[in-house]
């Protein structure tokens, strides 16, 4: 309270003998009223500022809670804002970690042929959200099936931007998931892959049926999913 009036006294010392000075004065004095949270306490700050600078005290109550009502607006705006900003965060996280496992099941089956006879026919290019990774995809799965052995120099040298070399180049290296699991690591954190794609895959399938309202698309993907478990089951026994 001493320090309220203190600084109230010496915002008064300032106020000029004109109608304006003083209206920006008693605005000065509702601002900082408005900011205390205790409402008995900010009536008492009212009745006393009222009497002790001659302001009227309902123009300086509706004035106070005018200033409190643009606070809380504030508050809630900047909560709002933040709000939005971590879920944002949260997005972004979800899709790069997806974007990660593409990857790591890209570079998977590209130097390991053992695993891709596992994958095969349980993963499709739909299931990758990435057009690198499905493009990738593709490439390595025609070559396998072609006969052909894979030589990442050579799918490297399909893609003619030195950007796209450069990220190509990057998930086919086998260190993209050798220097993440240990040699006897990378059965079961093939079959953890596998699952995090098709599962990926799969709600994101759902999202589109849901947002469609296609209710009988939504229960088979989610028999689908209910599967899952299964096929990595499958997955760590094959």
């Amino acid at each position: 309270r001493e320090a309220f009036f203190f600084e109230a006294e010496t915002l008064h010392k300032t106020v000029e003998d004109t109608v304006d000075s003083k209206t920006k004065f008693d605005h000065e004095l509702a601002r900082r009223i408005a900011s205390i949270d205790d409402p008995l306490e900010r009536s008492n700050y009212i009745n006393a500022v009222s009497q002790k600078y001659d302001i009227d005290k309902k123009a300086l109550t509706d004035t106070v809670n005018r200033y409190g009502l643009e606070a809380e607006d504030r508050r809630l705006a900047e909560s709002t804002r933040q709000r939005i900003s971590q879920q944002r965060k949260q997005v972004v996280t979800a899709e790069t970690g997806r974007l990660l496992t593409e990857k790591l099941l890209i570079s998977m089956l590209a130097n390991e042929h053992r695993l891709f006879l596992r994958a095969e026919g349980l993963v499709d290019v739909q299931d990758f959200t990435d057009p690198m990774c499905s493009r990738l995809f593709e490439i390595v799965s025609d070559l396998y099936k072609e006969g052909n052995s894979i030589e990442l120099a050579k799918i490297v040298n399909r893609f003619d931007d030195a950007e796209e070399q450069g990220v190509v180049a990057e998930i086919l290296e086998p260190s993209m998931y050798k220097e993440k699991y240990g040699e006897n690591e990378i059965d079961a954190a093939f079959a953890d892959v596998v699952r995090h794609v098709l599962e990926g895959s799969i709600e994101a399938e759902m999202a589109h049926a849901m947002a469609d309202n296609d209710v009988e698309t939504y229960m088979t993907l989610m028999n689908r999913k209910n599967q899952m478990e299964d096929v990595h089951r499958k997955l760590l026994g094959s």
